[in-house]
């Protein structure tokens, strides 16, 4: 759990840095930042690890814009999944492993994506200001499985990419506004524990924009 808190950290200020290097270089150095809360509904292998969703995601958002309308930008992200499945007999040969273990399971996964990301604008000069973008990156993923005395983690990193539809309403005369979207997001990991390479899932996020010069 350390090893996963130190990554994690590093990861932020690998981006936190990056987005204030790409606002730099923006139109007058105009843009914003978002903190987003972000709840997930799993697809395909994600799905298949774990079959429910989480609440309790949370991301981090930053643009600078290029020209009306046009701007780039970076977003990670973090989500942590767990469950409790039922008495069941596992099978270790897929970890490389022989023989097999009946009993209750528990299972985590954790999901870090780190993207560069477009937007384009529809109206970015007025309250409301709607917005589609796509992005690619990497993610960090990290899995667990325990049954009986047995405990196995590992952590990959992979491709991913999302495309985004959203909007932000920014409050007449103020540089704070709300922020709405839902996203697709894909992800290709070498897993052991988990054999379906496809982590697609899902996001909904709803937070707080702020505009900086």
């Amino acid at each position: 759990m350390k090893s996963s808190k130190i990554k994690i950290s590093l990861l932020l200020l690998t981006f936190l840095v990056g987005v204030n290097s790409l606002k730099s270089q923006s139109e007058e150095g105009t843009g914003r930042y978002s903190i987003l809360w972000q709840p997930t509904i799993p697809l395909a292998g994600t799905k298949e690890w774990i079959d429910v969703g989480t609440w309790s995601g949370v991301s981090f958002e930053g643009l600078g814009f290029l020209q009306d309308g046009i701007a780039i930008g970076g977003e990670i992200s973090h989500n942590w999944t767990y469950k409790r499945f039922d008495e069941a007999t596992y099978n270790f040969s897929a970890t490389g492993f022989e023989g097999a273990v009946t009993g209750v399971t528990y299972r985590s996964s954790r999901m870090v994506p780190i993207l560069l990301k477009a937007f384009y604008y529809i109206d970015a000069g007025g309250p409301l200001q709607p917005y589609v973008s796509i992005g690619a990156g990497t993610l960090y993923n990290e899995n667990s499985f325990t049954v009986g005395m047995h405990y196995m983690q590992e952590d990959n990193w992979g491709f991913c990419a999302n495309a985004e539809l959203g909007a932000d309403y920014i409050f007449p005369g103020s540089n704070i506004g709300t922020h709405l979207s839902a996203k697709y997001n894909y992800a290709n990991i070498n897993s052991v524990l988990n054999t379906n390479n496809n982590l697609s899932r899902i996001n909904f996020c709803l937070g707080i924009t702020f505009i900086v010069d």
